[in-house]
């Protein structure tokens, strides 16, 4: 029995391959008002009235995928067959997203179902022409399945911060998470900094180089002081606008930090504001495999609570541990805890993948 289907959006598909189709036509436009024979002009013509599009229409729709889930596998179908079925049993499912820059200007991005099988064996299956919301709901709802599948729904921590399967459904008191603010509001404002100085040392430097220049062209006499000012103030300024942006988005993140975040069998509480499980409409958290090749740096780990009245983001550390980031080591308990806060509801933590 199919419980879901997730199908590519035609019109992402679409919006990405116009580009090159664009380019295609122009160019053989341009061919066929060159200095060419009549018989390679109308060639040109046909293929491009004929073929390109044909050719833009066949990738369409060999990039436009349906992905069926039933309560035992998981089908990937195109034009109406699948190629591509594997049951759900003694495996575990993760983002995965490839990102990749041309010239750093041109961004392309992938995304895959991470799929990791009992023996610890990966294989990464591409979800073509995906939206970033409908991706976040299939990978959720195969990590639900997974955990169903598997027999149990994931641990929760005790109030001791022990793992304990018996109290997955949070028939328990509650759990407490001290998140270090202090320690990664440092992070932050090593990463502020970093950024400031950067930026000034850039702009002075170019600054410099063109008083050197004006230097080497003649000599500076009082009556050029008024100039030299004026030429401070343009190197400065932009510093000083670049400098405040950088400290009204680094203000922006403090406040984004929790202190306390306590899950109970009916409410979850963060710091000061709580929400009962039936107010919550949704809860989207980074997945805690958040993979992103090629570019990890800086990437918050994110909850995002909404209910009808509200919104909430809270910053939860960087998805990754390396230098100048801070990853917070209970994430993964606190997302376990979270998700089955929910499940009583018949809901799941929805993953941001970015």
């Amino acid at each position: 029995m199919i419980k879901s289907i997730y199908r590519s959006s035609l019109w992402l598909i679409l919006l990405k391959s116009l580009p090159i189709f664009i380019l295609t036509e122009a160019f053989l436009f341009r061919v066929s008002r060159g200095d060419v024979s009549e018989t390679l002009r109308l060639a040109v013509f046909l293929f491009g009235l004929m073929i390109v599009p044909a050719l833009l229409v066949l990738y369409i729709l060999y990039n436009s995928i349906t992905i069926q889930i039933t309560g035992e596998e998981i089908r990937f179908s195109r034009l109406g067959k699948n190629y591509l079925v594997f049951p759900v049993a003694s495996r575990s499912f993760s983002a995965y997203k490839q990102t990749e820059t041309i010239e750093n200007i041109i961004r392309l991005t992938a995304r895959f179902i991470r799929v990791t099988d009992a023996s610890g064996n990966t294989d990464n299956y591409r979800c073509y022409g995906f939206s970033k919301e409908s991706y976040e709901r299939l990978i959720s709802e195969l990590q639900a399945i997974g955990e169903d599948i598997s027999g149990h729904v994931r641990p929760d921590l005790t109030a001791d911060g022990n793992s304990d399967l018996q109290r997955s459904h949070l028939p328990f008191g509650g759990v407490q998470f001290v998140f270090p603010r202090d320690l990664f509001s440092k992070t932050l404002l090593h990463g502020f900094l970093r950024k400031s100085i950067g930026s000034a040392l850039i702009f002075l430097t170019l600054g410099a180089a063109g008083f050197a220049a004006v230097l080497m062209q003649r000599q500076i006499k009082s009556s050029d002081l008024p100039y030299i000012l004026t030429g401070v103030g343009v190197v400065f300024l932009p510093i000083a606008v670049i400098v405040l942006c950088l400290w009204f988005s680094h203000q922006g993140k403090l406040k984004k930090i929790p202190g306390t975040i306590r899950v109970t069998d009916s409410a979850l509480q963060i710091d000061d504001l709580a929400w009962r499980r039936d107010e919550i409409f949704e809860i989207k958290m980074t997945s805690e495999n958040a993979y992103i090749e090629n570019d990890t740096l800086h990437r918050f780990r994110k909850i995002k609570i909404r209910t009808a009245e509200m919104q909430r983001t809270y910053l939860l550390g960087h998805i990754d541990g390396r230098k100048n980031c801070f990853c917070y080591p209970e994430y993964s308990d606190l997302y376990k805890s979270i998700n089955a806060f929910l499940r009583p509801a018949g809901k799941n933590v929805i993953m941001i993948t970015y």
